[in-house]
């Protein structure tokens, strides 16, 4: 599907997901009549991304809210750059307010300034944008700025094959390139990419389960 929030606006506090452990037996009362703490992982369990999910969240990188994963909800910029820079065990900055529109404050603060001083972040007119969803096109800049600061320059070297690549827009068909070559992102069965579309959590989180299991 191309791919892996919150409805932007909502505020995630950016805690890791713990699931439940098993409730302990009660002296007296016989071990047939106990019973399990419910999955932590239910609403995962069939969805399409389950094996990638249930990854990164056993692995610290993705989060719920307390209740949910949210999977099917639409990612913001600052949410896919926290789950990147988590995935890539990179060393978190101090928030050294790097955009006008991110307060110290902000549970993404130190992701979003990790990743300007990595450069894989760009904001625009001074301001990251935090809570507007990402695009497909922006994630891919994105993911093949943080795959070649791990791995080195990506030489590409086969064109995008997409349906629509000439609706890819010019600043981010290289990257496009780049993802697709390494695997990073794919089209949908139309054989197009959908540039301009925003991304659910379940597809960001799969771009970000790829680029870590990416050569």
């Amino acid at each position: 599907s191309g791919g892996s929030g919150h409805v932007p606006g909502n505020t995630n506090s950016g805690g890791i997901f713990i699931p439940p452990s098993k409730p302990e037996v009660q002296p007296g009362i016989p071990p047939e009549e106990t019973t399990d703490a419910p999955d932590p992982y239910q609403e995962v369990r069939g969805h399409w991304a389950e094996e990638e999910v249930i990854w990164l969240i056993e692995n610290g990188i993705v989060n719920g809210n307390g209740s949910s994963f949210a999977l099917d909800n639409v990612v913001t910029r600052a949410e896919f750059i926290a789950m990147l820079v988590r995935g890539s065990k990179l060393e978190v900055s101090e928030y050294s307010h790097a955009f006008s529109d991110v307060a110290p404050s902000d549970w993404f603060a130190p992701y979003i300034q990790t990743a300007a001083d990595k450069g894989f972040m760009e904001g625009f007119d001074g301001k990251a944008s935090p809570a507007q969803p990402i695009v497909r096109e922006e994630a891919a800049k994105i993911l093949v700025g943080v795959y070649e600061l791990l791995n080195g320059t990506v030489e590409a070297t086969e064109p995008v094959r997409f349906a629509d690549s000439g609706a890819i827009s010019s600043w981010a068909a290289l990257s496009v390139q780049k993802a697709a070559a390494k695997g990073l992102i794919q089209g949908f069965e139309t054989n197009e990419f959908k540039g301009r579309d925003t991304l659910t959590r379940a597809q960001a989180m799969t771009m970000v389960y790829r680029l870590m299991h990416a050569e």
